[in-house]
């Protein structure tokens, strides 16, 4: 079922996620191509999205250089974007925010030159726009919002040059007829995202808020999850908190400074300093962050829709940003950029190191065993159950309540010998996971196979086997 039968299979693909989830097919067309290459295996994901981080990295470093006009900080850019907690946990999963996070890079990268009134317009870059705005499309559906901001920023940008503005425009609108014409449902992806929001109340979109202060703060803040309650690379779970009021208090204590008149000038004069390239990236980064947070603020995307993978365009033009903050500051700003260099990047070690080899420990099957039953079909949890499993063993997987509607689609096949694997946790994704098992044991006896599988905070299934008895 997750090997490819050959390279073919793209239409499939894209019409399987048009009626059965709510992103666009890129990704998953180049996670195809990929597995058909290297094969199936527990590396393969991961792999690739090493492949794709790398690569951002580079183009995070010739961005930065661009921006900040600076190679050094550029590099630290790059490093405490790969090395950040949110970049570091997404990329061990195989989902498609790492290449969207290459192609927003890419496609700022190539919308900074075009916005630059005073270049050439190169057809090269007409046409590399063109293409990056069919690939974000094709990505993910936000990118709707953040392609509408950039149209808005060009507008701004080049409105003395019309045939500029209206070049770069039509590139985009080329990309936009591109992606649709590859991905005839990309409409239906808002249609599904629609679907699972919901009304907020003042006590949920407070909750909302907090949400994305905690999103924030993971970027600048490593949490190193252990084997029991956890373990916090950077003292207590709640010192962020800290962090944040304290960063809160700066930004009062500068906001009244400007206040005063001598403060206020020297600012101005320094504000004049600036290039006008950077405002335009500053601007971005505004667009960006406004894409990937108001939605979640307007009750637009589920409760669970924010945090790391869910910001992956903000956070490399967010540590451009904070280099490009330090490079101001001058001398003092050089010591704060390597300390925090060293606080992401010594955790983020320790991560990749240490924990995340202990992070899943999956057993092999019972070899004797031909049927296994599974209580969830929830995404993430069923496959670490079966991916040892081997082919000739008959798997029935389903949800819970469904379990219980249709037992004679399951019992019969319990026969002794036969395996049940059940999730091992009260978890949301999978409610009432504990009936199909209470139903089972009146039936049958059940013993603990010993082949318990673990994830990073405490066992995630328990897997039973079935003993020969007068219920049988």
């Amino acid at each position: 079922m997750m090997v490819p039968d050959g390279f073919w299979g793209y239409g499939r693909i894209t019409a399987g996620l048009n009626h059965t989830d709510n992103h666009p097919p890129l990704y998953f067309w180049v996670l195809h191509a990929w597995v058909w290459l290297v094969g199936l295996h527990l590396w393969t994901g991961p792999l690739l999205n090493l492949i794709l981080a790398v690569t951002t990295g580079i183009f995070v470093f010739v961005l930065g250089r661009r921006v900040i006009g600076n190679a050094r900080y550029a590099a630290l850019a790059a490093v405490i974007w790969a090395c950040s907690y949110p970049v570091v946990v997404t990329s061990r999963m195989a989902r498609h925010y790492d290449v969207f996070a290459l192609f927003a890079v890419l496609f700022v990268l190539v919308s900074l030159r075009l916005a630059d009134r005073n270049t050439r317009l190169r057809v090269g870059d007409t046409i590399a726009l063109a293409v990056l705005t069919a690939a974000c499309f094709l990505t993910h559906y936000e990118f709707v919002a953040f392609a509408a901001g950039t149209a808005v920023l060009f507008a701004l940008s080049l409105w003395r040059n019309r045939r500029r503005l209206l070049t770069v425009l039509g590139a985009m609108a080329a990309g936009v007829l591109l992606a649709i014409a590859l991905n005839p449902g990309f409409l239906q992806s808002f249609t599904s995202q629609r679907a699972q929001a919901h009304g907020g109340t003042l006590r949920l979109f407070v909750q909302r808020v907090d949400s994305v202060r905690l999103a924030l703060q993971s970027f600048f803040h490593y949490t190193v999850p252990g084997p029991e309650a956890g373990f916090t690379m950077h003292g207590t779970a709640h010192s962020g908190k800290y962090v944040c009021l304290a960063t809160f208090a700066v930004l009062l204590g500068l906001g009244v400074a400007v206040l005063l008149p001598g403060v206020r000038s020297r600012l101005l004069r320094r504000l004049r300093t600036v290039r006008r390239e950077t405002w335009v990236f500053l601007a971005f980064l505004g667009v960006a962050a406004a894409t990937t947070l108001l939605p979640y603020l307007m009750f637009q995307v589920p409760a669970f829709a924010t945090g790391g993978r869910y910001l992956a365009i903000l956070w490399p033009l967010l540590a451009l940003a904070v280099m490009l903050a330090f490079k101001a500051l001058g001398r003092a700003g050089v010591a704060m950029a390597v300390l925090l260099t060293l606080w992401i990047v010594v955790p983020a070690a320790y991560l990749v190191a240490v924990r995340a080899p202990a992070g899943v420990q999956l057993e092999p099957f019972p070899t004797n065993a031909r049927v296994l039953v599974v209580n969830t079909v929830a995404r993430g949890r069923l496959l670490p159950v079966i991916w040892r499993v081997p082919d000739d063993v008959a798997v029935y997987a389903d949800a819970p309540d469904s379990l219980l509607s249709k037992p004679d689609a399951w019992l019969p096949r319990l026969l002794p010998g036969s395996c049940y694997a059940s999730v091992s946790a009260p978890l949301k994704s999978v409610p009432n996971w504990r009936a199909p098992l209470t139903l089972l044991r009146t039936t049958r006896e059940l013993v603990d196979d010993g082949m318990d599988i673990w994830w990073a905070k405490g066992r995630l299934w328990e897997v039973l086997r079935v003993l020969p008895s007068a219920g049988t």
